[in-house]
């Protein structure tokens, strides 16, 4: 007589093993709310057998992820979308998303997203006017071009490197460099620049090195900052 390995002496039946498998997820598109909150969102395609133990999305800067914000969202009994929002984003930066979900057998990810954030302008910043040409970097007809930075009055300009600038509350700005002190242009007089330190006039050149080379009319000579 051959014996039915499904049933024991007792007649019992003995279910065989169910295989588990990794979870399968979609990453759902963003929305924009006030206050330049962003709500991401995600859906649990299949649980791989096994319960969901968290779900949420991650965001980085890198299309590698190699550094990342892992947001976890609440994911209900039952539910296979879920949501999540967040606000600490930078203005005017790339970023990209991908929804995760996580089951005993492991974590699987996502496609992934793009999005660009609004950049946060301050209508008084000197800058305001100034088209943005991407990346938080701008360009100005008189000034070229130069990023800028949320919350702080330091820009990095494509010729003159790194630079303190202020509105003068008129029409022009008061730049600082550490080699050169304060300096004052605007439209229509940039590339001559006057130096409240010597109290004459400089002339910017051109920058060799990532170093600007400016013409000093008090010296008569050509300066580079060391």
């Amino acid at each position: 007589e051959v014996s039915n390995p499904l049933v024991d002496q007792n007649q019992t039946i003995v279910k065989p093993n169910t295989p588990v498998y990794l979870p399968m997820v979609r990453t759902l598109f963003f929305d924009l709310e006030k206050n330049e909150t962003h709500r991401f969102g995600g859906r649990v395609l299949t649980d791989g057998g096994s319960e969901i133990l968290e779900v949420g999305i991650l965001i980085s800067q890198s299309i590698r992820f190699s550094e990342k914000i892992r947001l976890t969202a609440a994911l209900k009994s039952g539910d296979k979308q879920f949501r999540i929002k967040y606000k600490k984003l930078e203005g005017g930066t790339r970023y990209y998303y991908r929804a995760y979900a996580r089951n005993k057998v492991g974590e699987t990810l996502g496609s992934i997203r793009k999005l660009m954030t609004v950049d946060k302008i301050d209508p008084s910043a000197w800058w305001a006017g100034m088209p943005e040409v991407g990346g938080s970097w701008r360009r100005s007809d008189w000034l070229g071009a130069f990023r800028t930075y949320e919350g702080i009055a330091w820009i990095y300009h494509a010729q003159l490197g790194w630079a303190y600038v202020v509105s003068d509350q008129n029409d022009g700005i008061w730049i600082w460099q550490s080699g050169q002190g304060w300096m004052w242009s605007q439209n229509g007089v940039w590339p001559f620049l006057y130096s409240h330190r010597k109290g004459n006039w400089l002339y910017f050149t051109k920058s060799v090195g990532g170093r600007p080379i400016f013409y000093d009319y008090g010296t008569e000579d050509y300066w580079i900052d060391p």
